[in-house]
């Protein structure tokens, strides 16, 4: 190894045509309901919609002691998992409410909303003709039907349609003149010879189930992402979507006759809707639509967002301690894997495997994706491989190039031990074939030239973080332009910053544009308090070069946190992550990653994240990524033997069986929205030591996975295994 929701509140009353009786007669539908155990989507017109979060029972377990919650028992209850239990917090005050959907104030005491001022949680009053309900804080309509309207919080017949008692609702009237004659009140009542007759229904209207009212209907319903099954219809009542694991966002959009009210999940609505951030599971949606005269449509949306393991990939020789994923990256439905310890000695592009004459020579194997299936299409090693040469201890792709480290020895020089090199590559037609080794002629012995890259159309950053030109070994990091097919290995651009003694900038590198950062895990401060708490360097291109931009550290550094081992940018935003960062008073290095957000040429901290339940050697942060929105954790510590996408974080029985993270950024910070473990997962696999994404595609390495082939075969130790998730 290189080194390294629950219950919520829905619509009680929905007044469907399913509810209205025969011979004309249109009654009320039933007031009683129940509170419903899904998860909701709730907006307010012109609104963000958010999607609600678990309501719990006081004194059932909880697995997440950092969690906060609304009691089920009473919503105006905030509850805490304490020891795996839900236990009870002060009650919100009389204009507070408990806050159940996700994100920072979930199970925190807010302020009512205004419609719901002056009336108790559960109270029914009238809003005009009108019925309302206020529940959890909130307004929900309760619709009271035709021929009946709102009065002193009760639905009652209208003048002239007396209550027929016994619950078979209102009287019918046979003249027009009464209550339109019973008809619906948008159609038009004529009568003769002693009988009324309704009109048909307007468009975007049917007639009811048994009676003669008119239901409006949808005339549209689409999903930003994924695909309604089954495909739309207004007829059709329920459906579902299924989002990929970086799809953490659904913005719905319904159409409706211009003169009736949506409604999402009983609150008043304007389409289109956009949700937060989504966690992993079910997500239930009801859509209303509903009359000026309170007769409604609903339908049901599930949405849910997955985890689907896509691949699990192997060496087509697996070889004990070869450790594939030593290095990963991803473009499109291309992947490229460093095994930094392959052992064959055969040399060039698709060659021999199985020769193993040469102990961790390394090699590189190119991935691609056809419709959802991957298969190998190539195996890279260095023109001639030579032991310790460790050839794929980094790698990058960007499109038909690909790039690979290999900070060994240089053949035919045995004699400099870690210089380094890297090796281009680029595909046409189907075929790799090689480009160009760069190796820049002022590198020492051993500055591990390529043990990190990043690479982006004709940009090519490669870390050397023992180059010791200017401090023996505070690092630094060459930058690379490609002109006419050729890379400019004479003269790149060479970026150190201010550098002190063994800082080892180029750890990790990343790059965006004309933006790279580098880590620099051991930089030093020097002072009595703090040694080497670590940073990471941002340089940005200008038209004199490239330039520092900003040193970033910790917002709070600590001696040994190794802070810059792995670092990602995109746009305005940057990851650092410090995988051994230790709290103060603690012995317990669990890791955590800062977020930058950079504001005209000036970066500042605007997050810090930490596993849910920081653990001793969580390695929180072993590697970060950006990719479609969302922010990507490794964690190769997590202790937890649990398996595949809704495992168990509390248990510590598989020390360095490894995770992944994923968090979506919401207007008040960033959510945790994913953790998976490997379906395999076992003790020592370092699953999530390095990981990658673009678009939709998340792939993960486990560099010291042991099977052989098959997931649980376990017959070659360290062989090292990549999963590929959407």
């Amino acid at each position: 190894m290189l080194w390294l929701l629950g219950a919520s509140c829905t619509p009680i009353a929905e007044i469907n045509h399913d509810d209205v009786a025969d011979s004309g007669q249109v009654v009320s539908a039933a007031t009683d309901g129940t509170r419903q155990g899904s998860a909701s989507l709730e907006a307010q017109p012109g609104a963000i919609a958010s999607i609600s979060g678990p309501l719990s029972e006081v004194g059932q377990s909880c697995q997440d002691n950092a969690a906060r919650a609304c009691s089920t028992e009473e919503p105006s209850n905030p509850v805490t998992c304490v020891s795996a239990t839900w236990q009870r917090r002060e009650a919100c005050a009389a204009t507070e409410r408990c806050d159940f959907a996700p994100g920072p104030q979930q199970g925190m005491c807010v302020p009512k909303a205004a419609e719901c001022a002056g009336h108790a949680d559960g109270e029914e009053f009238c809003d005009g003709d009108e019925r309302r309900i206020c529940l959890n804080g909130r307004a929900q309509t309760r619709a009271c039907g035709s021929m009946r309207h709102c009065r002193d919080a009760t639905c009652v017949c209208m003048p002239g349609t007396p209550d027929l008692g016994d619950g078979k609702g209102c009287q019918v009237p046979r003249d027009c003149s009464v209550a339109n004659g019973g008809c619906d009140p948008m159609t038009v009542c004529s009568s003769g010879g002693g009988q009324r007759v309704c009109s048909a229904c307007p468009p975007g209207y049917v007639v009811g189930s048994g009676a003669k009212g008119c239901m409006p209907e949808l005339s549209g319903l689409e999903v930003s992402a994924g695909t309604l099954v089954p495909a739309f219809t207004p007829s059709h009542r329920s459906y579902r979507v299924a989002l990929p694991l970086l799809q953490q966002q659904l913005t719905i959009t319904a159409s409706a006759p211009s003169s009736t009210k949506l409604e999402l999940n009983g609150s008043t609505a304007s389409s289109p809707w956009t949700s937060p951030v989504l966690p992993l599971g079910e997500h239930v949606l009801k859509v209303r639509v509903a009359s000026d005269f309170g007769v409604s449509t609903t339908y049901e949306l599930t949405v849910e967002r997955t985890g689907i393991q896509e691949a699990y990939l192997k060496a087509t020789s697996p070889g004990r301690n070869n450790q594939l994923g030593t290095s990963i990256a991803v473009s499109r439905d291309t992947l490229v894997v460093g095994s930094a310890y392959d052992d064959s000695a055969s040399g060039g592009v698709n060659a021999d495997p199985s020769d193993s004459s040469a102990p961790e020579s390394g090699a590189a194997y190119v991935f691609v994706r056809r419709g959802s299936t991957w298969s190998q299409e190539a195996y890279l090693k260095a023109d001639s491989p030579v032991s310790n040469q460790f050839f794929g201890a980094g790698v990058a792709i960007s499109q038909d190039t690909v790039a690979v480290g290999a900070v060994g020895n240089i053949p035919p020089q045995t004699n400099l031990p870690h210089r380094g090199s890297v090796h281009i590559y680029v595909r046409t037609a189907g075929e790799w074939t090689k480009q160009q080794t760069l190796t820049p002629s002022n590198t020492g012995n051993q500055d591990m030239f390529g043990f990190s890259l990043a690479l982006q159309g004709d940009t090519l950053a490669v870390g050397a973080p023992y180059e010791s030109t200017v401090s023996p070994w505070g690092g630094a990091v060459f930058v690379y332009k490609r002109e006419g097919g050729k890379w400019n290995d004479s003269n790149p651009a060479v970026l150190r910053g201010n550098v002190s003694q063994d800082s080892e900038l180029g750890w990790a590198v990343a790059l965006d544009k004309q933006t790279v950062i580098a880590g620099a895990i051991s930089y030093s401060r020097y002072t009595s308090v703090i040694n080497t708490p670590g940073a990471a360097y941002v340089f940005t291109q200008q038209d004199t070069g490239w330039k520092v931009q900003q040193r970033l550290q910790a917002k709070v550094p600590v001696d040994g946190s190794t802070f810059g081992w792995s670092v990602a940018v995109k746009d305005d935003l940057a990851a650092v992550a410090g995988p051994h960062f230790t709290e103060s008073g603690s012995d317990n290095p669990s890791g955590e990653v800062n977020v930058f957000r950079r504001e005209g040429d000036m970066w500042m901290v605007s997050d810090v994240l930490q596993a849910p339940t920081p653990r001793r050697a969580d390695g929180f942060g072993s590697a970060v990524a950006f990719a479609n929105g969302a922010l990507l954790i490794g964690a190769v510590g997590d202790a937890s033997s649990a398996r595949g996408t809704h495992p168990d974080p509390s248990r510590t029985d598989a020390p360095y069986s490894g995770a992944f993270y994923s968090f979506g950024l919401q207007p008040d910070g960033w959510v945790r929205t994913a953790y998976l473990k490997a379906s395999n997962a076992e003790r020592a696999d370092t699953f999530a030591e390095h990981l990658a994404a673009d678009g939709d595609t998340v792939v993960i390495a486990s560099p010291l996975e042991d099977s052989g082939g098959a997931e649980n075969d376990n017959s070659l130790s360290d062989s090292g295994a990549v999963y590929v998730f959407r």
